[in-house]
């Protein structure tokens, strides 16, 4: 949690070798998107957390490279469409994947999705795209100077947009409307290029169809990008033998990187790879971020293995944060 001069980091951003670097990256941008210029409501949360998650990327492109933001680019747009589906038909709260949000008479934690984040960080990502890189970074640079120290709304933000930046052009090619205050993610969605990405794509969907050996996997060479990647490619279906054959070769149930691992311990849990049981039950006691316990739990409950759903959150709940366990209690129908 960002805070001025003072930032709230989860521990689980700690890997041993860095590779986690880009939660630090978005909490130092808060400083300007949150912190300097701050949304008026929830409603607008998308202005704190679009730019944020921009900024986020930019740092990482300026530190480590293009291919390196590209996959995580990558990365954070198939959360996106997940999440963006999993919202708009398995929850049926269309109105939710829109950037303008309206939660009048709601929890604002409802906000909290992969929406205001990543659809966000794609609308301004397009709008760079559109008017080139150094006529945006002016436009921004501009931006935050002008309404420093100053609250912010969706509204005062897009006429601010049209009049410093889009002209009538420019503004029909972004469609400002369909990604603001439509449902959705909208068919000009930036592409994202990674060529090692794509490697990785080509390689779990060779491996999950039995065309390349377990052994052939360049494991050891890829950055966490391509191992999570990998790793939430595997089938659901793909079964205990095979997962258990990858773990042995490469022990990634055993990955100091929460990223990583919390990917495995998802599959694990829809392929029943009770090996992993072990280590999954120690996450979920240690760890409080919810952004892994609601994919844990619900995989458990989706796959009939809500006993040991329960029996794990018994212990584990006096740990968590009230936010996180009104969460579990509601998915669980906790009721102790």
């Amino acid at each position: 949690m960002e805070n001025p001069r003072l930032t709230f980091a989860t521990p689980t951003i700690i890997a041993g070798d860095r590779s986690l670097v880009a939660l630090v990256a978005h909490e130092l941008a808060h400083s300007w998107s949150g912190n300097l210029v701050t949304n008026s409501t929830w409603d607008d949360f998308w202005l704190n957390e679009g730019f944020t998650v921009y900024f986020e990327q930019r740092i990482m492109e300026s530190v480590y490279g293009r291919e390196t933001s590209e996959m995580l680019a990558k990365l954070s747009k198939q959360g996106l469409v997940e999440e963006e589906k999993d919202i708009r038909i398995n929850k049926g709260l269309p109105e939710d994947t829109k950037l303008k949000l309206n939660l009048e008479g709601r929890n604002p934690d409802d906000g909290l999705t992969a929406i205001p984040y990543d659809k966000g960080y794609f609308f301004l990502r397009l709008l760079e795209e559109t008017v080139g890189r150094e006529k945006w970074d002016a436009f921004v640079k501009e931006y935050f100077q002008t309404h420093a120290f100053q609250v912010m709304d969706t509204e005062r933000f897009l006429a601010y947009l049209n009049e410093n930046l889009l002209t009538g052009e420019l503004a029909n090619a972004v469609d400002v409307d369909a990604w603001v205050y439509g449902v959705g993610i909208p068919a000009n969605i930036p592409e994202v290029s990674s060529d090692r990405i794509a490697q990785v794509d080509q390689m779990v969907s060779d491996w999950n169809n039995d065309m390349i050996a377990s052994e052939e996997i360049p494991w050891d060479s890829w950055v966490y990008q391509e191992k999570n990647r990998f790793v939430t490619g595997i089938r659901d279906d793909i079964g205990a033998d095979r997962m258990a054959e990858l773990d042995s070769l490469y022990l990634i149930g055993q990955s100091g990187n929460n990223e990583v691992l919390f990917s495995w311990l998802e599959k694990s849990i829809r392929n029943s790879y009770r090996a992993s049981y072990s280590r999954l039950e120690t996450f979920l006691v240690n760890v409080g971020r919810r952004k892994f316990l609601t994919p844990l739990y619900r995989a458990m409950k989706e796959t009939g293995q809500t006993d040991m759903a329960l029996n794990i959150y018994t212990k584990a709940r006096p740990n968590y944060h009230a936010v996180a366990t009104q969460t579990m209690d509601d998915l669980l129908e906790w009721d102790k």
